[in-house]
């Protein structure tokens, strides 16, 4: 008796495995499954929702800022409030849809980078007509929103980061902190903000780094070039985009060229 019953129960475990594997169905060339649950992707950050539904085979995103938050105590500023499919804003993980299905993402932002929203998510055009030009604020209407935005942790200076990255900027700023570079005695962590410096410098706009350089590394230039720089110089830089640290807000970048203004 034991043995029939051992052998049913045997029988049953299979049928379920087999079941649980047609389930997963094989997939048409224009379909892709949800890489999560709607669930799952609230308070994700939003450009990590976007990485995870393109590696998906999703082609048709957009990504809407509410320029809902005050202090950003709350919700952090970048993350997911909300991700609907084709008007529907619950759906299982590995759900099945169209490669093209319509996909918005909403996420929580300051009032001022919900301007000029939505935006569209999916792989984009290049970043300028010439790859070559250097980035100002004069030719660049992005790099001047980043040079005065309010929130220096902003999730819309970590997607010009990331759109612009290995691309050359130049811009009048200040150095408003600098300190050695772990242990180092002649290399040094180069804190910039945008504009002159003053006792406000730094309340506005990205937070720049130079990080872990040495005077050498700024290859100062100009007319009077001095021996070192120092808190509270104002300086023309060209220097070359790397990455958006998240974690610090901070604004990579290696320097080209560095002048006393």
């Amino acid at each position: 008796m034991s043995r029939t019953l051992t052998a049913l129960g045997l029988a049953l475990s299979l049928l379920l495995i087999v079941a649980g594997c047609s389930s997963q169905q094989a997939l048409g060339s224009d379909e892709a499954r949800a890489p999560a649950s709607s669930s799952d992707l609230k308070g994700e950050e939003y450009h990590d929702v976007v990485d995870a539904l393109k590696d998906a085979g999703f082609t048709n995103i957009e990504v809407t800022p509410l320029g809902d938050l005050i202090t950003g105590w709350l919700d952090d500023p970048g993350t997911v409030k909300e991700v609907e499919v084709n008007g529907v804003t619950s759906f299982e993980k590995a759900e099945v849809f169209n490669s093209d299905a319509e996909f918005v993402i909403s996420y929580h932002s300051f009032p001022e980078d919900a301007e000029g929203s939505p935006e569209s998510a999916t792989p984009s055009e290049e970043p300028s007509a010439n790859d070559n030009e250097v980035i100002t604020a004069s030719n660049n209407d992005e790099f001047a929103a980043i040079l005065k935005i309010g929130d220096y942790c902003s999730p819309v200076i970590a997607a010009f980061a990331k759109k612009y990255q290995g691309a050359t900027v130049k811009f009048d700023g200040s150095i408003v902190s600098m300190g050695p570079h772990d242990d180092y005695k002649t290399r040094y962590d180069i804190l910039l903000a945008p504009g002159d410096y003053s006792e406000n410098a730094g309340a506005f706009g990205a937070a720049m780094i130079f990080q872990d350089v040495n005077i050498f590394d700024l290859n100062l230039a100009g007319s009077d070039i001095p021996d070192t720089v120092g808190l509270g110089d104002n300086l023309r830089i060209t220097a070359q985009i790397d990455v958006f640290n998240s974690g610090g807000c901070l604004l990579l970048l290696t320097p080209i060229s560095t002048e006393i203004r």
